[in-house]
């Protein structure tokens, strides 16, 4: 993926991750079309994000949204729910997207090794487990001393 490809980018779900890639595909770039599709954030602080408030399993929202035209939708893990609510809930959205939007490359966010091959049944590119990535960083820091 270079910067050039990424014009319609779709993120579901604010928390620091989503912060950190729309400012990275901002920054490689700057004319991608970013929209942001979140049920509790009330506004967005960067003016190049689109913001739709509301529930990503609802069309209407996917819809307004442009979920047709993206070409990248990127679900991140809602951190108000335990791990187990915030996987079903990125399968769900998964499964929703994938009913309107097959062709974008879609990469969802797990908390739980166990929903890594469930998010890739229903549809994810990639599947990135956050807690593999954290754990591996820890053990890196205590070997490093």
């Amino acid at each position: 993926m270079s910067g050039n490809n990424l014009n319609n980018v779709l993120v579901i779900g604010w928390n620091s991750c989503s912060f950190q890639v729309i400012n990275f595909i901002n920054s490689v770039n700057n004319d991608a079309k970013i929209t942001l599709l979140d049920n509790a954030i009330e506004e967005y602080p960067l003016p190049f994000v689109k913001l739709i408030k509301g529930n990503p399993t609802d069309r209407k929202n996917l819809i307004d949204a442009n979920i047709h035209s993206a070409e990248y939708i990127i679900i991140t893990a809602n951190q108000q729910k335990t791990e187990r609510e915030a996987d079903e809930q990125t399968l769900i959205n998964l499964l929703t997207i994938r009913t309107m939007n097959e062709k974008a490359y879609c990469i969802a966010q797990t908390l739980l090794r166990r929903n890594i091959q469930h998010a890739k049944n229903v549809g994810a590119d990639e599947v990135i487990f956050t807690n593999d990535i954290i754990g591996r960083m820890l053990n890196f820091c205590v070997l490093k001393k």
